[in-house]
Order: structure tokens, then C-alpha cells, then sequence
């Protein structure tokens, strides 16, 4: 692109599907469970660098990169069940009235006590672009799921209900994080 091209500018319409099976699927979960409707999608790779500073120079010296804090966010603009039930780490089947979610410090199951490891929840996350070939997509291959810490949930005629909620990317078993890109680009 050797010129600035306004008709260039993205807006990416997506949606959240959890363990996605086939990118080349024609459906529009690609295989996996897609998680309700969300807004404020929002990926922040978060890179760790460390400036050095040349004190006789009085400038930077060089950068140098550490890594990254992956992070994607979402806010849920209703309780969807399968979102509910693959992100909550107490999640409960009540039957005809959906799914809800408790939490009981003191409880005797595992998933409900502080210090639990939440990685055994972990699973793959694709932000899928409405525009399957000509938009970016975002696979985190071991995506950690949870409530958002910055979570508030709004009972106003006003506002939206909205659930916030985060996937923490860590190192897959092949040590692949995230992949960003179209979608001819990714593999699962």
C-alpha cells in the first residue's frame, strides 16, 4: 500500500465462538459453540518492554521486549447459557429457567474455593469477523475464561444488563499463544 486509502479503515463486526473444531466451516460457528451476543470486544496483547536508559546520552539506548500479557475482553449483552456455562468457575444446570452462576467461598467443591487454578477451563476462543475472508480474526489457543475484574452489572431501565468477562492467552501445548490475521491465515 504505497498511499493512504480512507476505504482501507476496518470496522469488524464478530463474534465469539468457543472450541472451534473447522475454520473452513461454512456454518457460522466454525465447529465450536458460539457465545452469545457481545459488545465491546476489545484484544489488548499487553507486550512487556524494558527501555534502557544511556545516562551519558541523555536518550534511549535500545527497547528490549519481554513477552506478553494477553488479554481479550467482551461484554455479554445477555446471560447466554453456553456462555455462562464455559465461562463462570461455578456454573449451575437449574433446568427450565437457564443457567446461573454462585459463588460460595466456603463451599466444599474445588471450583468454588479461592486458590483454584481456573487453567482447567481453558480452551480455544476465535473472534470470528462477520466478513469471514477479508476481515481479521483472533485465535488464543489456550484461552483461560473468567469474569471480568472490572465487572458491574447495571439492573437500570437505562442500561444494559452487560457481562463483562476476560480470556486470559497462555502457551498452548505446541507454545503458540495468539494468532491474528484472515482467516485463510490461521490454523486451528
Amino acid at each position: 500500500m504505497a498511499a493512504e486509502d480512507v476505504a482501507s479503515i476496518l470496522r469488524v463486526p464478530a463474534s465469539l465462538i468457543w472450541n472451534p473444531t473447522n475454520l473452513g466451516a461454512p456454518a457460522t460457528n466454525y465447529g465450536g459453540t458460539v457465545l452469545g451476543i457481545s459488545r465491546e470486544k476489545e484484544f489488548t496483547p499487553q507486550p512487556v518492554l524494558r527501555p534502557i536508559w544511556n545516562e551519558t546520552a541523555g536518550a534511549y539506548k535500545d527497547v528490549i521486549y519481554c513477552g506478553e500479557r494477553v488479554l481479550f475482553r467482551a461484554v455479554l449483552r445477555y446471560p447466554d447459557s453456553d456462555a455462562v456455562t464455559a465461562i463462570m468457575p461455578r456454573s449451575i444446570a437449574s433446568g427450565s429457567s437457564g443457567v446461573h452462576w454462585l459463588f460460595r467461598p466456603e463451599g466444599t467443591t474445588s471450583n468454588t474455593r479461592a486458590g483454584t487454578s481456573l487453567g482447567t477451563m481453558s480452551g480455544v476462543l476465535l473472534v470470528a469477523a462477520r466478513a469471514r475472508v477479508d476481515h481479521p480474526m483472533l485465535l488464543i489457543y489456550n484461552a483461560i475464561p473468567s469474569i471480568d475484574e472490572s465487572l458491574k452489572l447495571q439492573w437500570s431501565l437505562g442500561k444494559e444488563f452487560g457481562l463483562a468477562v476476560a480470556f486470559w492467552g497462555t502457551p498452548s501445548s505446541n507454545g503458540r499463544c495468539y494468532d491474528c490475521g484472515r482467516r485463510a491465515n490461521l490454523a486451528l
